[in-house]
Formats: structure tokens, sequence, C-alpha cells
């Protein structure tokens, strides 16, 4: 069954869809290498991508196809039908300074830094911008850097967008589904099966799915 509906899509700071420009402008913190940062435990992989301002313009560049408002949060950049009103939240670090949002290459926006009296939050909305129409859409965002205060550092934690693309439902029992391991016999099953689900409680069991996006072949595997 395919229905077209809107979707949310969720891309890690460490997926390949976004772009970090120049690669010597951005680096991945973890609590390893920060443990005095105590927001980190905040971020949805305790990691995130960081610019400090030491190298000028550095860019993180994001392409979606998809529609509705557009959220900037702190630690999260949020896509959603948003035709009510722009939202900006003042929720940011010590640390922020201003830094840029360039829509499609046509929309400049300044956003400023944090405050002086501001209180730190780890999750707030920075940015917004409503009635994106659907279609193919990128947004860069820009740290110009030469902050000398210790206001220069931005870092992002994923990306969520909304698409209107078709979401398909796959019941367990078609053939495009396999479950793995399969067995020489029926002594040694991984896999049980009930009138509309399957089960295991082996840890080495598997699922496999492939399926089409356009012209591409993708193959999903799920470890348990």
């Amino acid at each position: 069954m395919s229905l077209m509906q809107r979707s949310n899509v969720t891309v890690s700071h460490l997926s390949p869809m976004i772009q970090y420009w120049p690669s010597n402008g951005w680096w991945e913190d973890t609590l390893e290498e920060d443990e005095d940062d105590q927001l980190l435990q905040g971020y949805s992989t305790r990691t995130n991508h960081r610019t400090d301002g030491s190298v000028q313009n550095a860019t993180a560049t994001f392409q979606w196809h998809g529609e509705g408002g557009i959220w900037f949060v702190e630690y999260i950049f949020v896509f959603e039908t948003s035709n009510t009103y722009p939202r900006i939240f003042g929720g940011y670090r010590q640390r922020l300074g201003n830094f840029w949002v360039v829509l499609n290459d046509t929309k400049t926006f300044i956003v400023p830094g944090f405050q002086p009296g501001d209180k730190e939050q780890a999750q707030a909305v920075l940015f917004s911008q409503e009635d994106i129409p659907f279609g193919r859409h990128q947004m860069q965002i820009v740290n110009p850097g030469g902050d000398d205060d210790g206001h220069g550092i931005l870092d992002l934690d994923y990306i969520v967008f909304q698409t209107s693309a078709p979401t398909t439902s796959v019941p367990d029992n078609s053939t495009d589904i396999s479950w793995l391991p399969v067995p020489p016999d029926d002594k040694s099953v991984v896999w049980r099966q009930t009138s509309n689900s399957h089960y295991t409680n082996q840890t080495n069991a598997q699922v496999e799915y492939s399926f089409n996006v356009g012209v591409i072949t993708s193959h999903l595997k799920i470890l348990f």
C-alpha cells in the first residue's frame, strides 16, 4: 500500500548528506575529547560537528527535497510545515556568535549569537523561515569567524526535514524480505512465524530487505 503523506526524515551530523567546508574548519566533538562539556550529554549521539570561527566562512551545506517551514535550533535543524508564523527562540550557549543562514543561494539571514543576560539552553530555536514550497532546496550555515572573544563556536547535531514522498507498507510475509540465517532443518529454526508477524530470540538473527528508490536498488539489513 502506497500513500502520499508528509514524512519527517532525520539526518545525523555524521551523514554524508551534510557537507562541511573546509575540512580543517570543522571537527567532531566527543565526550572523550571534551569531557568537561556537560551539555554534550544532551546531544543525540553525545557528539557534534563544531566550528570555532578560527577558519572564516566555515560552511555546512545541506540539500533536501521537501517543503514546509524551517527551524534552526542550536543543535538541531528542524524542517516542518509551519504556515502560522516565524519562530525564533533564544536558546543558545555563551560561546555562540553571529552566523549566517543562506537559503537556495537567494536569501541570506544574519542570526545573532548569544546575548548578555540570556540563559543557556541546549536545544532552543534560533532561526525560522516559513512557507518553503515543495521542491529541491539548499541551506548553507556559515560561521563568518574573526571573533576573538570566545563567542565564535557553532556546533551541529542533526537535521530533520519534511517531504511528501509516498510511504509504502510491506507485510512481513513479502518475498522481498529475507529472514536469516536460513536453518538447515526444523530443529534449528531462528525465526518463528505467526499469522501476522515474525519473531525471534536468537542473537544471530537478521532481516534483509531489498527495495528500489528511483533507478537505485538498495538493501536494508538489520542485525539482532
